[in-house]
């Protein structure tokens, strides 16, 4: 069996980044993160609103920008070191040209084939174009959202952008909201509306809802906004089922790596 020691090597150091972003983000008070409040108006429509959002610890967006450096890396050495195997020399013929293609867009596989996989096999060729983006199944959300073809278009995105324009947004993202509310009799809440997920700052709506027969300066209304909230990126997909939150994505982009690595161990 070849080693990808390279790759190997670059994915656990991506791991370690993760647990240590894993640990400051656990450190922060949860009051520092955001402490929702509601805030009713005299016609009965109210808001859930973000409040003492603190800033996050700059340490956090750099630990995610290396991890995904090191875990594009290791796409690449992968490559690489599969290119050593085939022309048996290191460095390989055309090294400068080596990387593991990523696209969303079908046609411009024939040209990154050719380009990236010089000395790649036909059946490798094929079998990592299968793994595409654009060659994402049509599968139901939940399974979808963890599927290596929409894996690998968000490592490449996110490191893409992380490399070449500024480091990544990050902080307080509501993925779980059950609002409870505490009114007399015969006025109800009509209807509670959230807003999409964002990253959440201060006075930020998280939601938005309806007091039915309202009075203001007569109905008491309690509300406890029952928010919780994990570590998130202002980075696109939107999330496309309640499983798909970023450290979920994190854990993906992990064991899409370490499937890629060992998938060309056994191949090559």
């Amino acid at each position: 069996m070849a080693e990808y020691k390279v790759a190997s090597a670059r994915l656990k150091r991506a791991v370690r980044h993760g647990e240590q972003l894993a640990t400051l983000w656990n450190e922060i008070p949860a009051g520092r993160l955001c402490v929702p409040r509601a805030r009713v108006g005299a016609d009965g429509y109210g808001e859930l609103i973000a409040t003492e959002v603190g800033e996050m610890p700059t340490e956090i967006p750099l630990l995610l920008g290396e991890l995904l450096y090191q875990l594009r890396s290791a796409l690449d050495a992968c490559i690489y070191r599969c290119a050593v195997i085939t022309t048996k020399s290191d460095p390989p013929p055309d090294a400068t040209k080596l990387e593991f293609p990523i696209t969303f867009d079908s046609t411009e596989w024939p040209r990154l084939e050719k380009r990236r996989l010089i000395h790649m096999s036909q059946d490798m060729r094929d079998a990592i174009e299968i793994v595409q983006p654009y060659n994402a199944p049509r599968i139901s959300p939940g399974v979808l959202a963890a599927s290596i073809n929409r894996t690998l278009g968000i490592i490449n995105d996110l490191a893409r952008k992380d490399r070449h324009r500024k480091i990544h947004v990050v902080g307080s993202w509501p993925f779980d909201l059950t609002p409870s509310f505490v009114l007399p009799t015969g006025v109800s809440v009509d209807s509670i509306t959230p807003m999409p997920p964002a990253i959440l700052t201060e006075g930020t709506v998280i939601a938005t809802f309806w007091i039915r027969g309202y009075q203001s300066g007569v109905t008491e209304a309690e509300v406890n906004p029952k928010l919780r909230t994990t570590f998130g990126c202002a980075e696109p997909p939107l999330p496309i089922d309640s499983s798909d939150t970023f450290e979920t994505r994190i854990r993906d982009m992990f064991n899409t790596v370490k499937g890629v690595i060992e998938f060309l161990e056994r191949n090559t």
